[in-house]
Order: structure tokens, then sequence, then C-alpha cells
């Protein structure tokens, strides 16, 4: 544990992991999937943007959009497989969430060359 205390160890962590990406050889690209984790399923354009950019700030260069999409009312079950973009999560489409920060579905990350 770091002098710190807790905050300033998992600080240290995170700067040495965040190194270790960077340095990783350019054929492995970092993807980035939040599935259930921080949107637990319950993504809206609004909640995409902010995470789309830390995850490009943080190195990401893929940005997987896994679940919550399709779901229209909260009862995700039953909207599983529609493959349709929910228009009332993402209105105006997921286009918008796509082209922030340039990401294009792709959360490119600065100075990464893939599409």
């Amino acid at each position: 544990m770091a002098a710190g205390g807790l905050d300033e160890t998992i600080g240290v962590l995170t700067v040495q992991r965040r190194a270790l990406i960077r340095s990783r050889p350019p054929q492995l690209p970092v993807s980035f999937d939040d599935s259930m984790n921080r949107l637990m399923g319950a993504l809206t354009t609004a909640r995409l943007l902010p995470l789309i950019d830390a995850a490009a700030s943080a190195g990401a260069d893929i940005f997987c959009v896994d679940a919550g999409w399709c779901d229209e009312d909260g009862g995700w079950w039953d909207s599983v497989g529609e493959r349709r973009p929910s228009t009332t999560r993402s209105p105006g489409g997921l286009g918008r969430a796509w082209t922030a920060s340039g990401s294009a579905a792709w959360c490119r990350a600065p100075g990464s060359n893939r599409r």
C-alpha cells in the first residue's frame, strides 16, 4: 500500500496500467466494452457521450456498445434481438454517439490510425 493510502495506491496502479496500455504493439487495439458495468444496459446518447470521451482519453481504440441500445422502455428482455436502435434512448439515432469525438463507432484515441 502506498503511503497515501488506498487512493494513492489506486492512482499509482492506474498510471502503471495506462503506461503499459500505451506501450502495447500497435496491432493490438484496446477495446472498451461497458456492457453491464457503469451504464448497466441503461444507455442513452447523453450517458454514452462522456463515456466515449473518457474511453478515448484512456487510450481505447474501440468502443463497444453491447446492451441497451435497442430497448425502448426498460423491459430489455422483450427487445433482445430486435436490432433496431431505440428512438427514446437515442433521439435522432445512435449516429450522434458514433460521431462524438470523431469516434465513428471506433473510439480512435489520439495518434491511432485504425478505422
